[in-house]
């Protein structure tokens, strides 16, 4: 019987027989007038167009978009042998007594909408024609507006019927309008999907989801903002094939509760097979706690759950930013700006800022509240672009250490030709510095996660190996981590992310475990350490050992043009975070050989804020040690001299050879806070006025090309310790806790490498068992890096923080 059916459809269908056919040529002075001749080829029907038993077909590449009421006719048939759409609009009524069709013979790909007018006909089939025949399944149907009847009254075969996908894939939507269907609703291979609550879908027959156990048909319900979806209403439900049932409240208001009726039938109820097949298919988007249920007669299908998830609610211009607001209900930490200025470029991962004049920002953790929304400001810019939320909790894209090339740059910025490249492989540290005319200055002795231009503390109280670093482990192992970008290729962003310690430097071997990566002791395997705790059932094996408890978070711009900066510029903001109770890392150090006490007492970390005496304790950092630097090649460039600056004018900068000593300036010192920490002895080098230094290939101050380095002494890096609220990142207190801070010019760090950067030490931090309740301490610090004459260095210098 199937056999014989298939082919009298097809025997039908090849012939479209009872009138002349019309093909759709689109010749007239209105392409859209049914009634111009020149519109249609000469059929020899009655008319000059489609009428009576005549066939209307589309079968060229031109639409036809209909807002009249046109003859009764035949069929219509678009997406024959070709691609096209046709569209009832508004004002438009078409009637076939015959059978409307979307997709048919080779190629045919049809697009058939009903958009404010209205559709009377026997049959609606999507992509039909069996055998060998060749269709598209991007044929589809679209009801948004207007009214759709399949009529059973024009009788035979089809009559009052809609088949769906009947011999290829195709999609059905209903989004709006009247879908009245008198027969069965056939459901054979595709996607019928229910958009939004604006709808009415009544089947006078049986709702047949799969004709067979062939069939693979989606089922889909988009709800609208009010959480609210249409009810499918029919006298019977029949259920055959693999079918997926989806429930999608990516619209819907985050925590809006959700109480739907899915489908409704007169005069049937849903199996326990049927219900069982159809919760087995069951996928929710945006949805917690999302399950179906019958009614009590077994006539309905309801779904509850919650909406949950993400979404930008509104979108306002506020002075050289675009405002957005969003709305969720998802882990603030979890979500990231994603964007791109052409849809078919490929979405980038954006930075965002907390306010119209706020430092950048990665995930929505530091987003200001505002009611139940949080707030981003994105920048404005001269081009179209396109703006989207995404979820990608942390276990999605971060490793604590992996074995990395380090060489690999994989985010660059350009400032002017001076060009800063990073790598998400080790942590966002730097790994190319070139500078114009000369070229990278780091190579295969500085590009090791363990070099590079990174930053790092450690602390006297832990002997200095509890070390929490930028960049990785060791000098192979590297922190995979996420960079984004701003769409206007100005900054870099490296999202929060937990901090790793380094290796001990050779001096304290604390990773009994090595199933991550090699630590570089002799005891090749692990199963020994020195941190006296037996770890061999440890949760977390070397990711406990070696995951601090800090979070690490920076950021690299281009300043060349701000304020007033005249040359090329680059700003490098970082934050060590103590964010996670103490735990199993810094237990390590608390029972190793190397915690020392003495050297690491202080007798009270606060200066000022928190308000109180507060001695170190084991899980506080005592003594604390900073520093921020880059290494660089010397078979890539070794400038001769270097820039040292005593006051506030040019007279003041002294240009002097390098040669192979070590430099190092003091440019803060603090001897009474020292007497905090009576077994660390201050550090009692040559004092300097000005933080800045100068590398350059020549002591004339005027010839370009030099590297200036500039840790200013800002608000940021004087009141460098902030506690700050642990939901929002709000600053409610700000600490200068420093002891000393060095400028240092390292030109022969080792005999292939230079060092160069900054040193500070701090009385400490603390741990967040101590700090006032929902607080965290975090240190916080900024530093540029400069290329110009030395001349222009200075002055831009000035320009950043006058000295």
């Amino acid at each position: 019987m199937n056999k014989k059916l298939i082919h009298l459809i097809g025997s039908v269908l090849c012939g479209v027989s009872f009138g002349a056919n019309y093909v759709y040529q689109g010749n007239g002075g209105d392409p859209n007038d049914w009634y111009d001749d020149a519109n249609w080829s000469d059929a020899a029907g009655l008319a000059d167009w489609p009428t009576a038993a005549d066939n209307a077909l589309f079968m060229s590449e031109l639409d036809m978009t209909i807002s009249q009421i046109v003859p009764v006719h035949g069929q219509l048939q678009t997406g024959r042998g070709a691609t096209n759409t046709v569209t009832i609009a508004a004002g438009g009524v078409v009637s076939n007594s015959n059978q409307t069709i979307a997709g048919i013979v080779d190629n045919g790909e049809g697009h058939f909408v009903v958009d404010g007018g209205t559709l009377v006909t026997k049959a609606l089939r999507l992509n039909v024609f069996g055998g060998a025949t060749v269709l598209s399944s991007g044929t589809r149907f679209e009801l948004k507006s207007g009214a759709v009847h399949v009529d059973s009254s024009f009788g035979g075969d089809n009559a009052g019927d809609v088949d769906l996908g009947l011999n290829e894939s195709a999609t059905m939507e209903v989004s709006g309008g009247s879908l009245m269907v008198d027969n069965n609703l056939d459901f054979t291979d595709g996607f019928l999907k229910i958009v939004g609550a604006s709808g009415f879908i009544q089947i006078g027959n049986t709702l047949q989801l799969g004709t067979g156990t062939g069939s693979s048909t989606q089922l889909s319900f988009e709800l609208n903002g009010s959480g609210l979806v249409s009810t499918v209403f029919a006298d019977a439900f029949s259920l055959l094939g693999v079918t997926t049932l989806e429930v999608d409240a990516s619209q819907a208001s985050c925590g809006d509760v959700l109480n739907l009726v899915l489908i409704d039938l007169a005069n049937d109820t849903f199996s326990i097979s049927e219900f069982s097949a159809l919760s087995n298919a069951l996928t929710t988007v945006n949805v917690r706690s999302g399950t179906l249920s019958l009614s009590g007669d077994g006539r309905q299908l309801l779904f509850s759950g919650i909406a949950e998830g993400t979404r930008i609610v509104s979108a306002s211009v506020s002075e050289n930013f675009l405002k957005l607001d969003v709305e969720t209900t998802d882990s603030p930490s979890d979500l990231f700006v994603v964007g791109c200025t052409n849809l078919n470029s490929g979405w980038r991962s954006i930075a965002y800022a907390t306010n119209a004049t706020g430092g950048l920002q990665a995930d929505l953790s530091r987003a200001p509240t505002v009611g139940t929304n949080r707030t981003v400001y994105v920048p404005a810019t001269t081009q179209q672009a396109f703006y989207s939320i995404e979820r990608s909790p942390l276990d999605d894209w971060f490793v604590v250490a992996a074995e990395n090339d380090p060489a690999a740059t994989t985010h660059e910025l350009s400032s002017g030709g001076f060009e800063l490249g990073i790598s998400s492989l080790g942590g966002g540290y730097i790994n190319r510095l070139a500078l114009p005319g000369i070229g990278d200055t780091m190579g295969p002795v500085a590009d090791r996660f363990g070099r590079g231009g990174q930053s790092a503390i450690r602390d006297y109280l832990h002997g200095q190996r509890y070390n929490p670093t930028q960049a990785g482990f060791s000098d192979p192992a590297g922190t995979v981590c996420r960079v984004l970008e701003t769409l206007d290729d100005s900054a870099l962003v490296v999202a929060p992310r937990p901090c790793v310690l380094f290796r001990g430097d050779g001096q304290m071997d604390f990773t009994e475990w090595e199933n991550l990566v090699d630590d570089g002791y002799t005891e090749s395997g692990g199963s020994n350490d020195w941190d006296t705790i037996d770890e061999s059932l440890l949760p977390g094996k070397q990711a406990t050992e070696i995951t601090s408890e800090f979070d690490y978070f920076c950021t690299y711009e281009d300043r060349a043009g701000a304020d007033g900066i005249t040359i090329p510029c680059f700003r490098h903001y970082y934050e060590y975070r103590y964010v996670r109770d103490p735990g199993h890392c810094i237990l390590q150090h608390n029972l190793g050989p190397l915690f020392d006490p003495v050297t690491g007492e202080v007798t009270d970390l606060s200066v000022t804020e928190p308000v109180g005496i507060y001695p170190a304790t084991s899980n506080d950092l005592g003594v604390l040690q900073f520093s921020i630097s880059i290494r660089m090649d010397r078979d890539l460039w070794a400038p001769l001299y270097r820039g040292l600056v005593n006051g506030p004018t040019i007279g003041d900068l002294s240009m002097q050879e390098r040669g192979s000593n070590v430099a190092v300036r003091a440019f803060h010192r603090d001897a009474s806070l020292a007497e905090r920490t009576p077994g660390f002895a201050l550090p009692n080098y040559a004092q300097i006025q000005v933080p800045l230094l100068i590398l350059s290939e020549s002591s004339d101050i005027d010839q370009g090309g030099a590297l200036g380095l500039y840790f200013p002494d800002s608000e940021i890096n004087t009141e460098s310790v902030v506690g700050v609220d642990e939901n929002s990142g709000a600053i409610l207190y700000r600490d200068d806790r420093r002891l000393h801070v060095e400028l240092r010019d390292s030109p022969f760090r080792i005999p292939t490498m230079q060092w160069d950067g900054f040193r500070g030490y701090l009385l400490g931090m603390l741990n967040p068992t101590r700090t006032p309740a929902g607080t965290v301490e975090v240190l916080r610090g900024e530093f540029y890096l400069l290329n110009g004459s030395p001349r222009e260095i200075f002055e831009n210098a000035q320009r950043i923080q006058p000295f």
